[in-house]
């Protein structure tokens, strides 16, 4: 089964989890000792092995050997991409044959590069932080804009509420108004009213 290949320690919040993924031990031996320094590396034998990896514990990043006897690269990158919960890692197939068909199959299965064997310490290290920046920043985004969607939700609430009190206000104003012209309507013939019925009573006292 998949194992980490260095032992659990504290790290530094940006430390990327990288699943390197070969059935040959000695290929992962070499790229761990490429990135173990700065980045927390698990290794997987067997394609089967590395899907339930990312099902449980989805890495940051994959490097894929395409040549695997029981499932080959190309179909666990289909099969990591044909799954949301794994769909966004980037995966970067290696591979020890030079063959453009190959890699075009590989491309649009969903990976983001190829690396050549043998492994190119440089090369491979300036690739995968190209990739791992380029998620994170992708993430990075994709957090932005959750929270300015949460923030134009609650604005727009608030809005809608000032304009609830306003619409509340508006009619309590207009009702004032109409009330006050009934009031002022109705005040003359009221009057009128109280001097003939104490004209009347004067009369009748008399």
């Amino acid at each position: 089964m998949y194992r980490l290949l260095k032992q659990s320690v504290e790290h530094p919040p940006k430390r990327f989890r990288l699943l390197v993924v070969d059935d040959q031990p000695i290929n992962i031996q070499v790229i761990y000792q490429i990135f173990s320094v700065d980045h927390d590396v698990f290794m997987a034998t067997t394609g089967e092995q590395a899907l339930l990896f990312c099902q449980d514990t989805p890495p940051d990043l994959i490097l894929l050997d395409v040549l695997m006897p029981d499932m080959s690269g190309i179909e666990v990158c289909r099969r990591i991409k044909a799954n949301p919960l794994t769909a966004d890692i980037p995966v970067i197939f290696v591979t020890g044959q030079s063959n453009p068909e190959e890699e075009a199959i590989g491309l649009s299965a969903g990976g983001v590069d190829f690396i050549s064997k043998p492994v190119n310490a440089l090369a491979v290290r300036a690739r995968v932080k190209t990739h791992l920046m380029l998620k994170f920043q992708a993430e990075s985004i994709e957090e932005s804009n959750r929270t300015l969607e949460a923030r134009v939700i609650e604005r727009t609430a608030e809005l809608q509420q000032a304009m609830d009190h306003l619409v509340q206000r508006e009619k309590m104003a207009s009702l004032g108004s109409l009330v006050a012209g009934i009031t002022h309507e109705l005040n003359t013939p009221l009057s009128n009213l109280r001097l003939v019925s104490a004209s009347l009573l004067d009369r009748v006292e008399r």
